[in-house]
């Protein structure tokens, strides 16, 4: 008879037991489908959508040559199947509500069998009360639900198979969790943010020969991901979209609540997007570097920790702190990166609850980072109001969540190995000379590392200190000498120097190279006084870079030749200088000399400004001038010889010299040239790029004409 009753009860269980997790998933459910037809986000549907239709029209390989893809295939591949849902040959046409409806149904269905798989996951490691708690308090998440079925974004596309990965990897089935981790990988590279505990935690747990097995288990997953890709020629293409977040996100926060939002007031006050990343934090390390040098200490606190003495079931704990680390501390992060750690952050609360009162915290911040970011289109904007300080309170919240993350993840080590063991599995410890060894030059080798790069940063330091000394000065010299110096138009430039000026703050000076530069105005008024800093530019190739789009030298060129007056700052003579300006035109008969009736050249003149030569011309075009005839400047010595030239088009060879034909137009420049102290003479003239003919001259009675150029000198530098 008891035996008879006890089956009943097992079976009476096993019957109701489908209740809780299918309720669960039904109010999941229930709760997404609120927002299933809305618009959604204006910003980054229309994308997806594009990137759809693309890859099921044309192909994957289109998708990221044509539509700038920057996920990883994986994800493409299963946009591509969403599109198939599309009804319009028109790739940039709005989104369609069928369209959508795929997106959403499929990111929905990702979440859920997050929420399933959460709840088996518990159930299996602390039993079915905690696997409910951990099953509802995912699929009740406002964060994850706003940013899923609103946003649309496919977080949750890798998230599944990450906390796969990391459940495999904590029961130490390596083949399974290194396919897992290659699958998410797939989808969304920040996932290799937790391939060193992977790698660490099956060496310490499984051993070297399953550590193998597990790499080459992860390289056969991604190749087989990339394969249709490398074998249509896309191999590089791949690589530089799927890894242009890292260089279009270059800024100090992109609004993300973390902690360099948190220490950068001047970048909340005008906004991310100039303030780069490669600016001085302190001693004249970059916040970048900064970032990064705090990122590489953190992970070495996790994987010190791994080895020094863990058991499996410490994964979740690991990767949730790693998780949370890339987030804080990183400088080039999104709002919705935190997003990963939460699924993480339950799942270590199977073994300690503690890890789930982090999860609330941080399912808040989650939620109000992402309203903040988005709260000019969203639903949300009649209910909630995010201010800066609630902002700046978030990030330290977000900073405080990290520290005690770090705190529960290390507290096991200060206890004994029998109480630890049972939280953690089987504990692999150090016990061999060899492995003390080993952590030794590890340690020291991070140490020694992030020593190094602080002391590159004080003498990168000091090199931009002396550099920004006279900047102040002298810029606001060049200001109130403009006709209109509110209209300022400032590129390059550090946001300090422009503390209280009426300019219009355009850029930043990137302060370790190699320099990039923010975007310029689409227009610049004839009226505008364009201000530049380019003291690397020239290894830059005149290439500037804004939010990952480059804006080319022509495109530049064409903003130039719209601006009154070029000025810009020289390091080496710590002076501001006028590069080009509009000069009243003359008639061809005030000409200094004329070359082949076709340009004259006003002013020719030279003088010394130590360590620099400064050869200043004025030029008018009287003709019909080819495209390419441009300027040489010759520097001779002597014994005539040639020293040093400075050879192209006005205004650092932005202004091409026929432009200055129509409309009629008179254009001062100034070429500084550097040569060694000694006599010299400045010869100019105009040459054709395609044949080297030169123009022939005539000159005036107060100039001197030799071999068809105009002769300045002799010059002494005094020495």
């Amino acid at each position: 008879m008891m035996a008879q009753r006890q089956r009943e009860n097992r079976e009476h269980h096993a019957r109701s037991g489908w209740f809780v997790p299918v309720g669960t998933l039904l109010l999941a459910l229930a709760l997404r489908m609120i927002w299933v037809h809305d618009p959604g986000c204006p910003y980054d549907i229309p994308f997806f959508v594009r990137w759809m239709r693309l890859a099921a029209q044309h192909g994957v390989a289109q998708a990221f040559t044509v539509a700038k893809s920057s996920y990883p295939p994986l994800s493409v591949y299963m946009l591509r199947m969403l599109g198939l849902f599309s009804s319009t040959g028109t790739i940039d046409a709005a989104p369609m509500p069928v369209e959508l409806l795929a997106l959403r149904v499929a990111i929905i269905f990702f979440d859920l069998v997050a929420v399933a798989v959460l709840y088996r996951l518990g159930q299996r490691a602390a039993g079915r009360t905690t696997a409910t708690w951990a099953a509802l308090l995912y699929a009740l998440c406002p964060g994850g639900i706003y940013l899923s079925v609103w946003w649309a974004q496919i977080d949750a596309w890798f998230v599944l198979p990450m906390l796969l990965g990391v459940w495999w990897l904590s029961q130490r089935r390596v083949a399974l969790a290194w396919a897992a981790l290659g699958l998410a990988v797939g989808l969304k590279l920040q996932t290799t943010i937790l391939l060193p505990v992977f790698v660490v935690g099956t060496w310490r747990w499984c051993g070297l020969r399953r550590l193998v097995i597990g790499g080459v288990v992860l390289l056969l997953t991604v190749g087989t991901i990339v394969a249709p890709l490398f074998l249509n020629g896309g191999a590089s293409v791949l690589l530089s979209k799927t890894t242009q977040p890292m260089r279009s996100l270059q800024w100090i926060a992109l609004t993300s609540h973390n902690l360099w939002y948190a220490l950068t007031p001047h970048a909340r006050a005008v906004g991310h997007a100039v303030n780069r990343d490669q600016n001085v934090f302190v001693s004249g390390v970059s916040f970048h570097d900064a970032g990064l040098t705090l990122l590489a200490l953190s992970y070495g606190l996790i994987l010190g920790r791994l080895f020094i003495r863990s058991g499996p079931r410490a994964a979740f704990a690991a990767c949730a702190v790693a998780w949370l680390a890339f987030f804080t501390l990183a400088t080039r992060t999104h709002v919705r990166y935190i997003f990963p750690a939460l699924a993480l952050m339950l799942c270590a609360g199977f073994y300690q609850r503690r890890w789930w009162t982090l999860y609330g915290v941080a399912a808040t911040t989650l939620l109000v980072n992402l309203v903040s970011k988005s709260l000019g289109v969203s639903p949300l904007s009649r209910t909630l109001a995010i201010t800066p300080d609630q902002a700046v309170a978030t990030a330290w919240v977000n900073v405080a969540v990290l520290g005690l993350a770090s705190a529960f993840y290390v507290i096991p080590l200060l206890k004994s190995a029998y109480h630890q063991a049972g939280l953690e599995g089987i504990l692999r410890k150090v016990e061999h000379g060899w492995e003390v060894a080993l952590f030794g030059v590890a340690g020291v080798a991070l140490l020694a590392t992030t020593g190094a790069m602080f002391w590159r940063g004080r003498t990168v330091g000091a090199q931009i200190a002396q550099l920004q000394a006279p900047l102040r000065a002298s810029l606001d010299a060049s200001l109130d000498g403009a006709d209109e110096p509110g209209r300022a138009v400032v590129v390059n430039w550090p946001g300090a120097i422009l503390a209280g000026r009426s300019a219009f703050l355009l850029g930043v000076i990137p302060v370790t190279p190699p320099a990039l530069f923010l975007t310029t105005p689409d227009i610049v008024e004839r009226g505008a006084t364009w201000v530049q800093y380019p003291p690397w530019q020239q290894a830059a190739g005149l290439e500037i870079e804004y939010y990952g789009t480059h804006v080319t030298q022509a495109e530049l060129a064409t903003l130039v030749q719209q601006a009154e007056r070029v000025v810009v700052f020289n390091p080496q003579i710590g002076q501001m200088i006028v590069l080009a300006k509009d000069q009243p035109t003359v008639t061809p008969s005030a000409c200094l000399v004329s070359f082949d009736g076709q340009a004259c050249l006003t002013v020719a003149q030279a003088a010394w400004r130590e360590p620099l030569l400064q050869i200043e011309l004025t030029w008018q075009v009287t003709g019909t001038l080819p495209a390419d005839e441009t300027v040489f400047v010759h520097v001779i010595d002597e014994h005539g010889n040639l020293t040093a030239q400075a050879d192209g088009d006005p205004a650092g060879s932005l202004v091409p010299l026929a432009s200055l034909e129509t409309p009629s137009r008179a254009l001062y420049e100034s070429r500084l040239v550097f040569v060694p102290p000694g006599n010299y003479r400045v010869r100019v003239g105009i040459y054709n790029r395609a044949s080297g003919e030169r123009l022939r001259t005539r000159c005036g009675p107060s100039s001197v004409c030799v071999d068809n150029t105009v002769e300045i000198g002799p010059l002494s530098s005094g020495s």
